[in-house]
């Protein structure tokens, strides 16, 4: 069997952080610039702000896949390691323009034996590179939820 861990990155960060930085732009345009001054709408963008920020706290970043076991780690320094034999189910949800709610992950189900975060959500974020080591690691049917 194949040792060799490999890595996939969360890239909804991405997202996230691009929200993050136009909403702080927005809150400080308008606690700044003297013509156009309204502190309402500069805490309106400060609280806005906080949401994509408390979403990139809380998510994983990288995703370890190796022939044992997938370990998810998250921003926090949390891990989550998910042996491949223990695995339930593995299914898609989510999508982009209007395949489904939400941001495309594969939810892994399987019997929790460790107590974890409520934001540990045993979600792997869907790309070329998840679906393929998946694929690769998991070799059963994933099954795709676009209610």
């Amino acid at each position: 069997m194949n040792r060799e861990r490999k890595n996939a990155w969360n890239t909804h960060l991405v997202f996230f952080f691009i929200l993050f930085v136009i909403f702080i732009r927005l809150a400080i345009f308008f606690a700044v610039d003297r013509e156009e001054r309204d502190i309402a709408l500069a805490v309106v963008g400060f609280v806005l702000a906080a949401a994509p920020l408390l979403a990139i706290v809380i998510s994983p970043v990288v995703y370890v896949f190796d022939c044992e076991k997938l370990t998810i780690v998250y921003c926090l320094g949390v891990k989550e390691t998910i042996a491949w034999k223990d695995i339930r189910s593995i299914t898609k949800r989510g999508g982009w323009f209007g395949k489904g709610q939400g941001l495309p992950v594969y939810e892994i189900a399987y019997p929790r034996r460790d107590k974890l975060p409520f934001f540990a959500q045993s979600c792997v974020v869907s790309n070329r590179r998840t679906a393929r080591l998946i694929q690769e690691h998991y070799r059963k049917p994933i099954k795709e939820d676009w209610d």
